[in-house]
């Protein structure tokens, strides 16, 4: 009890991502809903925030992809390098051998480490091992629907770990029971819509509706509804 606690009142440090572009957007709705010391990187906006705010923003955030939760940062000279620290983290607090896992990697400016996909093996591979060396048993990795979603960002030789918070991509606001090939992503819906300084007054016109997404955003914008309600 009094882990979780402490927990729930600490701050974590997170990375929202988004499309590049609406970083200043995301921004701005972050500070909102509860993020603190926000700062805008390519791609995102790093901040810190209670777990209250974590499930907060992960419920209502328009503009957000993925808000992932910073566990581990460290720096490497090699892919030995990055096997070795990944392999120290004390992956029992965050999943089981009963568990799934995945694992996605971006590289930039690494001067180490230039192959995502051998990067990715690596990764994985220190996760296995730091539980069968424990247990004598291992989780399973599961690249569409993992338990436990593990994102990795090398920047030139710093490394920094994340747990997905969001699990699927916030852009899946489940309103559709069907999805149609031209379908616009409803978070590049959202972010336009609030970049066309629509008033939320005057009527919302879109003559180039197919499949809603501009309307329906629009509406659940209006009417104050969490893009995360369903």
């Amino acid at each position: 009890t009094n882990i979780f606690l402490i927990k729930l009142f600490m701050d974590f440090k997170l990375f929202m991502t988004c499309p590049r572009g609406f970083e200043e957007l995301v921004q701005r709705e972050i500070s909102i809903l509860g993020g603190k010391n926000c700062h805008v990187d390519a791609g995102g906006v790093h901040f810190t925030a209670n777990l209250e705010s974590v499930y907060k923003i992960n419920y209502s955030s328009r503009l957000g992809m993925n808000l992932l939760l910073e566990i581990s940062i460290f720096d490497i000279d090699g892919v030995d390098s990055l096997y070795e620290q990944i392999k120290e983290i004390d992956w029992k607090n965050y999943l089981t051998i009963i568990n799934t896992f995945s694992v996605q990697v971006r590289i930039r400016n690494s001067t180490n480490i230039h192959n995502s996909h051998f990067a990715k093996l690596k990764i994985k591979d220190a996760i296995v091992d730091y539980f069968f060396d424990r247990y004598n048993d291992r989780p399973s990795v599961n690249i569409k629907n993992a338990d436990i979603p593990v994102n990795i960002f090398i920047d030139q030789s710093t490394v920094k770990v994340y747990l997905n918070s969001s699990g699927n991509p916030l852009f899946k606001r489940n309103y559709r029971t069907k999805i149609h090939k031209g379908a616009l992503n409803e978070v590049y819906a959202a972010g336009l819509i609030q970049m066309s300084g629509w008033d939320k007054k005057n009527d919302f016109f879109d003559p180039m509706c197919g499949s809603g997404t501009f309307a329906i955003e629009a509406a659940m914008h209006l009417n104050n509804i969490p893009s995360g309600l369903l």
